[in-house]
């Protein structure tokens, strides 16, 4: 159930990802194409280079976002796999400090 639910989150951001950058792109767009007045006029961007300065900075934006995400994921999925080896290694060398006391000595 456990496992359900961090996929289900994965797939969550994929999508907020997806939507984000067609979001920024439309925007981008839309400030490209817009000669009325803008934020980005004020400071002498407008037409396609505050249509590009949008583009760059929302795309830096949600790569970041999705970044940190995808990092806490592989960080969750990297502890998973450690605990398991872990696991697997001290099981492993349980039994055999198990079989060295079992065996029988053979004598001459």
């Amino acid at each position: 159930m456990r496992n359900f639910f961090i996929v289900a989150l994965e797939r969550v951001i994929d999508i907020f990802v997806v939507v984000g950058v067609l979001i920024v792109v439309g925007l981008a767009i839309l400030t490209a194409l817009s000669s009325g007045p803008s934020e980005l006029q004020g400071i002498g961007l407008s037409g396609p280079l505050g249509g590009a300065v949008v583009l760059l900075g929302g795309l830096l934006y949600i790569t970041v976002f999705a970044g940190f995400a995808y990092l806490g994921f592989g960080i969750y999925q990297n502890t998973k796999t450690t605990a398991k080896l872990l696991e697997r290694s001290a099981t492993s060398s349980a039994v055999d400090q198990q079989a060295a006391r079992i065996e029988p000595k053979m004598s001459d």
